[in-house]
């Protein structure tokens, strides 16, 4: 399996064993999947419920000797359904705040990256999906692999 492939698993996995009101964490997922979310899905979600998906965008190469450093650009996506009478701006930075937690309270993921750093984030309080809110996170992955073999670890 690609080192790529290997972080973006890592992370839906950290994700997903997220139990609500355990480790400071209140919002547990009903699904993670390693890709965009789909929109069928978003509205089935029943309120006080949150998804998420996980996907790789792209990466930058540095050659180096003997080795390649890669920067993988991962984006974590969710949706949520806030309880009737719960304020949608407190609930949605809640939930980036415990998502961006969850990734990085592991800069390694699990030993395979050198670093892990958030980039940026988007947020939706009243978007297409009527009393659902979403955001995604990006977060720049650094690790390091075989030169001409992306699925040798050097970290």
């Amino acid at each position: 399996m690609s080192r790529r492939n290997e972080l973006a698993n890592y992370i839906v996995e950290s994700i997903n064993t997220i139990e609500a009101d355990v480790d400071d964490y209140t919002q547990g997922y009903r699904f993670v999947i390693r890709d965009p979310v789909d929109n069928l899905v978003i509205q089935k979600l029943a309120p006080g419920e949150a998804m998420a998906g996980v996907y790789d965008t792209g990466e930058e190469k540095n050659r180096e000797f003997g080795s390649t450093r890669s920067k993988l650009t991962i984006v974590v996506e969710f949706y949520y359904r806030p309880k009737i009478g719960a304020s949608k701006a407190d609930e949605l930075n809640r939930l980036l705040a415990e998502l961006t937690k969850r990734v990085m309270i592991d800069y390694t993921q699990g030993g395979l990256a050198l670093n892990t750093e958030e980039v940026g984030n988007d947020l939706d309080i009243d978007g297409i999906y009527d009393k659902i809110i979403n955001g995604s996170i990006t977060f720049e992955v650094t690790y390091r692999h075989g030169t001409f073999d992306p699925t040798k670890a050097l970290c």
